[in-house]
């Protein structure tokens, strides 16, 4: 009778076909503007190509990597795989949650990253890995199916041991196990691809964002809302006060002094949006008491009027923009679509 060591060796997932081994590359952008998009969402990690089949020998093919190229302070993995083995998947997916590792799905093409890559099968395992795991849905693409082997001789008691394992594995890296579930209704022979929703409800994805929290507060006798968002990179974090009737709405980017310090000096405008809608876009040197800086943190000061306070009750996400006068500015979103009226009853309780 095999051992589940041998089962393992087994599991070479069907979709991988004939494709090469997976290869690593460190990825360098041919123009500064595809450069700083990446900067702007991924902050200062580097983006790692991860291209091709996964085998036994990818998470210590990755270790090299990481070692020869002397990658010190973060990284993005982009797959494009079709998948491969299942033990090696879960080992690089080991690796790239030890390292705290970001991960996304692209492909790389003439200096840029394309939205049109794939992660199937096993490489849904090592995507997993990823602290924040970043998938738009649109153009690339994240598949799931069974596991098998290319024998069809795993016996029973074996397959239910591998199926422990792998339930532990997405537990570990955050994912609902209700993932497994789903992937054994899909037979070996297909693929389901996830759409942007199933993959965040699975948490297969989280783009780099935890849940929404709220908080009603209190400061020198004054309540205030506060709500914020935890991203892999950076705080997202929102005050809401009521004075005179009136909505103030601050707004701050929370990463570290040194990088506050110098997302301040750096920019020249601010703004709020509510959804699509841009919300009092002012520059620094005509309201300083619009942008201030403090410890972490850089924040943006608006007194919101009722129309306003209308639009931030009806919208799903609040952005604070900090930019400069070129075309990128740095972001912090919130998701408040589901706040449960929290929003709602504190400005209620401001203008009553």
């Amino acid at each position: 009778m095999r051992s589940i060591i041998d089962v393992f060796v087994l599991l070479l997932l069907s979709f991988a076909g004939n494709a090469y081994a997976m290869n690593f590359s460190v990825i360098k952008f041919n123009h500064p503007y595809d450069s700083a998009l990446w900067t702007n969402e991924h902050g200062g990690m580097t983006p790692i190509y991860a291209e091709g089949k996964i085998t036994n020998n990818t998470a210590k093919d990755f270790e090299k990597f990481i070692d020869r190229n002397h990658i010190k302070n973060g990284a993005t993995v982009v797959f494009n795989s079709p998948g491969g083995s299942l033990t090696g998947a879960m080992a690089l997916g080991n690796v790239i949650r030890f390292l705290g590792y970001d991960t996304t799905i692209g492909s790389f093409e003439q200096g840029k990253i394309l939205d049109n890559g794939i992660c199937a099968s096993a490489c849904a395992y090592s995507f997993s890995g990823g602290l924040g795991r970043y998938y738009s849905g649109k153009g690339s693409k994240l598949g799931i199916h069974q596991f098998y082997s290319t024998k069809n001789d795993i016996p029973g008691k074996h397959i239910q041991e591998v199926s422990g394992i792998i339930v532990a594995y997405l537990q570990k890296m955050g994912v609902d196990t209700i993932a497994f579930s789903v992937s054994t209704t899909v037979g070996p022979g297909e693929i389901l691809w996830l759409t942007k929703t199933q993959a965040r409800k699975m948490r297969f994805s989280n783009d780099g964002a935890y849940s929404t929290t709220y908080e009603l507060k209190q400061a020198k006798k004054e309540t205030y809302l506060k709500f914020e968002q935890d991203h892999i990179s950076y705080l997202a974090r929102f005050l809401l006060f009521c004075s005179d009737k009136e909505i103030n709405l601050i707004g701050g980017i929370v990463s570290n002094p040194q990088a506050a310090n110098e997302l301040y000096n750096w920019a020249t405008q601010s703004l709020f949006t509510f959804d699509e809608t841009e919300i009092q876009k002012q520059r620094k040197e005509q309201f300083p008491e619009g942008m201030k800086v403090s410890d972490s943190s850089v924040w943006v000061f608006r007194s919101l009027s009722k129309e306003e306070t209308g639009k931030l009750l009806s919208a799903k996400y609040v952005t604070v923009w900090i930019a400069g006068d070129g075309a990128i500015g740095k972001t912090a979103k919130a998701d408040i679509a589901n706040n449960n009226g929290k929003i709602k009853n504190f400005v209620g309780n401001c203008y009553q």
